[in-house]
Order: C-alpha cells, then sequence, then structure tokens
C-alpha cells in the first residue's frame, strides 16, 4: 500500500512538474522586466507606496492579473493597449496615465515593436506576511534542516515575528496534530476493521496527496521560469526517486547550480514580482 501511494505521488509530481516546465518554456520569450525604484511609508499606518519600472518588450502580452492596491502607470515610452475589467481597452502612448482600482484584473499589451516603459506607482497593504519568493527560500531552509519539512513554519515565524514568531508557529505546526494522534489514535485502533473508518483513512491519504500535488504546483509557479529550473526540477525528482539522495544533499547541488548559472544567464524572470 506504501508503495503504492509513493509511486502514485511520484508520477503525479512528475506529471506536474512536466506541465510546469512546458508552460514555463512556452512563456519564456513573453518575459517582461519590473524593477522596483523605490518604497515609502506612507502617514497612514499599514501603507506604503511603491514605485516602479515596467518594460514590456514589443509584442509581449503579460497577461491579466490584479494588485492589492490602488496603481497609477505613466507611459514613458512606447504605445500599450490597457484593459481593465468593466471598461473598455484604451491606447495609450508615452505622455498619457491610466489608473487601476485594488483588485480589478487588467492587462497591458505592447502591441508595437520597441521596448514600452511605464512609471508605475501603486499603494500597498502592508500584511506582514512573506512574498512568493521568501516563502521559497522558507520552505528550502525545512529541506535542508534537521527534521521534517514542516519546520519550515518555525523559519517563516522568524521571518514574520522575530523569536517569539519561530516559537509560536513551531507550537502551532506541531500542537495540534500531537493532540489529534494523542486522541483520535486509540479510537481508529480500536475500530480499524471499520468500513467506515477504512474510508476516512483512505480519503486521509487522497488530501495528503493533493495536499502535496497542490503544494508542487505554487511553489513550481514561482521557481521554473526557464529551461535551465526546468531541467533541474525534473532531473532533481528521478534523482530523488531512483537513488534516494538525501534532501539536504539535492538542494545543495541544485544550489550550487544556481550560483554558477545566474551571473551567465542573467535570468530576468526572477525579478519580476
Amino acid at each position: 500500500m506504501k508503495k503504492r501511494t509513493a509511486r502514485l505521488v511520484a508520477a503525479s509530481i512528475a506529471v506536474v512538474l512536466v506541465a510546469l516546465s512546458a508552460h514555463a518554456l512556452s512563456a519564456q520569450p513573453a518575459a517582461f522586466k519590473r524593477t522596483v525604484l523605490q518604497k515609502a511609508d506612507l502617514s497612514t499606518p499599514g501603507r506604503e507606496v511603491v514605485q516602479a519600472l515596467v518594460e514590456i518588450p514589443g509584442g509581449v502580452r503579460p497577461g491579466k492579473h490584479t494588485h492589492p492596491g490602488e496603481e497609477i502607470g505613466y507611459v514613458l515610452d512606447g504605445t500599450l493597449v490597457v484593459w481593465v475589467e468593466g471598461r473598455p481597452a484604451v491606447t495609450v502612448k508615452a505622455g498619457d496615465s491610466f489608473f487601476v482600482e485594488a483588485g480589478r484584473p487588467h492587462e497591458t499589451t505592447n502591441e508595437g515593436t520597441t521596448v514600452a516603459k511605464i512609471l508605475e506607482k501603486g499603494l500597498v497593504q502592508q500584511t506582514g506576511w512573506l512574498n512568493e519568493r521568501e516563502f521559497l527560500v522558507a520552505v528550502a531552509m525545512g529541506m535542508i534542516s534537521p527534521g521534517p519539512v514542516v519546520i519550515t513554519a518555525t523559519f517563516v515565524g522568524y521571518l514574520v515575528a522575530g523569536f517569539w514568531g519561530s516559537v509560536v508557529a513551531t507550537i502551532g505546526i506541531f500542537l495540534p496534530s500531537f493532540l489529534l494522534i494523542l486522541i483520535v489514535a486509540p479510537i481508529l485502533m480500536r475500530y480499524r476493521t471499520s468500513p467506515n473508518v477504512q474510508g476516512f483513512i483512505k480519503g486521509a491519504y487522497a488530501a495528503a496527496i493533493g495536499t502535496i500535488l497542490g503544494a508542487c504546483v505554487l511553489l513550481g509557479r514561482i521557481a521554473i521560469g526557464d529551461w535551465l529550473t526546468a531541467l533541474v526540477a525534473l532531473v532533481s525528482l528521478v534523482v530523488l526517486f531512483r537513488w534516494k539522495v538525501s534532501n539536504p544533499l539535492l538542494v545543495a547541488a541544485a544550489a550550487i547550480i544556481g550560483l554558477i548559472a545566474f551571473p551567465l544567464l542573467k535570468p530576468e524572470w526572477i525579478f519580476v514580482k
């Protein structure tokens, strides 16, 4: 049963990684660059303003997206088509500006042949949570640290709220499961032959596999952005399940590859937030 479950998880992860890799490779030519110029806290508590330079190559369509705060864009160079949900698309050129409400889906398309540049200013609600890349680093720390990977919660708690944040996060991640095992395990053992209990256990297996696959999708969308990261992901999966290499060694090898390849390839997609 365990071997069959492990094979199912491995095969499912492989399918997810292949799909993410294909998506990353197909999307690579459409990369754009967003450079944060400055950030400043506002007088309103928990709010900050962010100024960024967005460069969109000719013919590139970054896709629909949203921002957590209001955004004002000023076109420095080029001509773009701006679509905001609920409003007709408009064409803006150098010297024009546009406004997008918080959380409103929108899309900016460069239909020209030269690079268009936008000076972007937006208001952001400071939540104190980690951004996607900080979370990815936290998962990596959990992978190379002793103990289960959920020790990631300790690192996340430290980043968010310092030492006491790490203490609370560690208790919060381990205490519920400990209490659940302590209270529920004797009941499950007593009624383990019951069809209802067996159905519950099978459902728990399915939920665990779904959780793993969901995490693969979320982390893969952050970490896989070009042919090299796609190759590293696929090779790592093969090595992990074929030769049972330890997680810290695998993470270290991937880190060395990244340190060598980064100055050579200079991947712009990493800086796109």
